[in-house]
């Protein structure tokens, strides 16, 4: 069933998962303060050692800069949606998830694949409850499952 009402353009951001982003910087600074007590390591060691400090430094960093991210806007039309200033048909969506009871995200996964890209992967910042409403509705004139549970992100 095709519909020919447009949805206003709901706003949407990248959310920050706290729990990861502090997880991430207490390994980061548990990693750091035993590599500086421990100078007499085997320099290949050392090194792995930095390299693996450098990458937790990076994801701290992404995270964080996520904080300064602008708002996006995900615009719901027949057939298709739009986050930004990419569209994506809903022949090419698999499956939209939610994820969390409060302050919940969602991630909407491309067919044939397993992981959500963070250009994909939102929360809505005005009525969450309504947002996802809408999402859902969307999804079911488009024929595309929304379920309920947790997916797996990148950064």
């Amino acid at each position: 069933m095709e519909s020919n009402r447009q949805i206003h353009p709901l706003r949407i951001k990248t959310p920050v998962l706290w729990a990861e982003t502090i997880g991430l910087a207490v390994v980061l600074l548990v990693n750091g303060a035993n590599f500086s007590r421990h100078r007499d390591l085997d320099p290949l060691i050392l090194g792995m050692g930095v390299v693996v400090l450098i990458f937790l430094l990076l994801l701290v960093g992404i995270r964080l800069s996520r904080l300064k991210q602008q708002p996006r806007q995900l615009t719901l039309s027949p057939g298709a949606l739009e986050i930004g200033v990419s569209r994506y048909a809903a022949s090419e969506i698999g499956e939209i998830r939610v994820c969390g009871v409060f302050g919940a995200y969602t991630g909407i996964l491309r067919r044939g694949r397993r992981i959500v890209p963070p250009s994909l992967y939102f929360r809505f910042l005005e009525d969450e409850e309504q947002g996802v409403r809408e999402l859902e509705r969307w999804a079911a004139e488009n024929g595309i499952k929304v379920a309920r549970k947790n997916f797996l992100k990148w950064i």
